[in-house]
């Protein structure tokens, strides 16, 4: 399957955490008190907790978020009314309303006596006069929070499009003003959304659906496109062009309405400067946009590319890279063909011959011999680097000089972290290298974890805890825990330790603090109280 130009900017969400207590930081979080009702409580260290707000609430969402969620501010219920509350615990709007969404660009939806209305971050709001089924573009995601022990629905409304708020009446869609003067009739099943339901929302235009047809509409509610399209998609690099098929067949146009590419190719994909990949009859080529003129003809099996006017092409299930002139730049001649950009833009192209792989340049250069199994590119700062596999074994070579960086003998591929350190794995052990290729920690525990602060590197190997001076890389203390489990990351970069049996607590460098002389992690908790408690 091709890869869709329809793919517009996929938002990843990436849940980050780190175990190591330097880089930990404060957070609030809900909790369910024993009457039974939702307080807040701040998290300050694996031992202390502040309450914020007593337990009063029959429901209190999180503070975490997706896409356009704000942070600091989340939704609660008292008895059956809705309202929001900050990060400090305040209240920035009473709990009156009969339902709300969460906030997302600024805003939030409500309902109060049966209207709907919005409110911004400082607690204003504004609820609309006219009987409308709902305002603004709703959707919905799952939320399991474990720590509750129960799952809700959290809504949110994506409210405005540009300064126009979407309505529902009678299960259609349209817009108005802030002053409610409607400027787009309620007469679409979709609006916002495009065919493939990414969410595409511009400032002046809107993709519309009426039954199975979609077009555009402009902010003065002109259907600038004709609703006639069985798809519509934005280009999701330049967002100035949009992909439209009817009947089978893709065109371009552009936000003027004007045709970029006619409505008669198989497929489109707007390239750069100003070109177009068309497919036709299940050959691709290139146009110019516009004026249609061919710029390679299509006989192409397959195109891609068009980094700095050069193309991977496929003939005869072999591939090879030619310019916007169609001159050869690298033979048609290879099994598999793919690129990367390093720094400044430069290209360069892993190749497939016979199972092996290699890397050439734009100029057709053999850069790495084709003699890998595997190749992938190393993605570390300020690195060069590439990951390769020769004989089952992964290791690190340069990317400019091909020279071993990280000798070519681990069991598995390398990926390296923020502080260039890499957990390796030989004959099912697993151990640490460095950026240099030197193993901190040579490959010998079954289970390793590790974590780095200012001064420290902290390894758990199986059941001894190493602590390495970052600066030399040296081991200067080794700590043997009761079990794999038997300590707990403190966020004053100490560390509570179980070991024969007793817990106390060592500093990052592994030096005792407070002895090994409590049975239970809780004592040891309030002997830690009592220690803040004297500050």
């Amino acid at each position: 399957m091709k890869n869709s130009v329809f793919m517009k900017k996929i938002l990843l969400f990436l849940c980050i955490f780190c175990c190591c207590g330097s880089l930990a930081a404060q957070r609030v979080e809900p909790f369910k008190g024993r009457n039974g009702k939702y307080g807040l409580v701040k998290i300050i260290n694996e031992f202390e907790k502040e309450i914020v707000v007593k337990p009063k609430y029959d429901y209190f969402n999180s503070f975490d978020y997706f896409c356009t969620m704000n942070p600091n501010i989340t939704e609660v219920k008292l008895g059956n009314k809705w309202g929001f509350i900050n990060k400090n615990g305040k209240e920035i709007t009473p709990i009156k309303y009969d339902s709300c969404r969460a906030f997302t660009n600024g805003f939030a939806t409500v309902k109060l006596n049966g209207k709907w209305g919005y409110v911004d971050t400082n607690g204003k709001e504004k609820i609309f006069l006219g009987n409308y089924d709902d305002i603004g573009n709703p959707w919905i995601f799952l939320v399991d929070y474990d720590i509750w022990q129960y799952s809700t629905e959290r809504t949110l409304s994506n409210l405005f499009i540009g300064n126009l708020i979407v309505i529902k009446i009678n299960e259609k869609f349209g817009l108005m003003d802030t002053n409610e003067n409607i400027v787009v009739p309620c007469k679409y099943d979709k609006i916002s959304q495009s065919a493939c339901n990414l969410t595409d929302i511009f400032d002046n235009f809107v993709i519309v659906r009426i039954d199975d047809k979609w077009g555009m509409i402009n902010n003065k509610g002109e259907e600038f496109l004709p609703v006639i399209y069985d798809e519509i998609n934005t280009d999701w690099e330049s967002d100035s062009i949009f992909i439209v098929e009817l009947d089978g067949k893709q065109g371009i146009i552009d936000f003027n309405g004007k045709e970029v590419a006619a409505l008669k190719w198989d497929y489109c994909s707007p390239s750069s400067n100003g070109t177009t990949i068309v497919e036709l009859n299940g050959k691709e080529g290139l146009i110019e946009n516009y004026t249609e003129k061919e710029i390679i003809p299509t006989k192409y099996d397959n195109m891609a590319w068009g980094i700095n006017n050069l193309f991977r092409v496929k003939l005869n299930e072999k591939y090879g890279v030619i310019d916007i002139s169609e001159k050869v730049i690298i033979p048609i001649q290879y099994t598999d063909m793919r690129a990367y950009v390093i720094e400044d833009d430069l290209l360069r192209i892993r190749v497939e011959l016979d199972g092996k792989w290699g890397v050439m340049d734009t100029n057709g250069k053999e850069i790495i011999p084709i003699k890998y199994d595997d190749i992938s590119y190393c993605w570390l700062k300020d690195r060069d680097w590439l990951s390769v596999r020769l004989n089952d074994k992964w290791g690190i070579i340069d990317n400019k000089t091909g020279e071993e960086v990280i000798p070519i003998k681990y069991d598995e591929e390398i990926h390296f972290g923020s502080e260039n350190y890499a957990k390796v794995e030989l004959n099912g052990k697993f151990g640490i290298v460095d950026t240099a290729g030197e193993e901190l920690l040579p490959p010998k525990c079954e289970n390793l974890y590790y974590c780095i602060d200012a001064y420290s590197i902290l390894v758990k190997c199986d059941t001894v805890l190493y602590f390495l001076d970052k600066a030399t890389e040296k081991v200067i203390a080794a700590i043997i825990l009761d079990d794999y489990y038997s300590y707990r990351q403190l966020f004053s970069n100490d560390i509570a330790i179980k070991t024969n049996g007793k817990w106390g607590v060592v500093n990052n460098r592994g030096e005792e603090i407070i002895p090994y002389k409590y049975k239970k992690l809780s004592q040891l908790r309030a002997k830690l109280m009592k220690m803040k408690n004297k500050k």
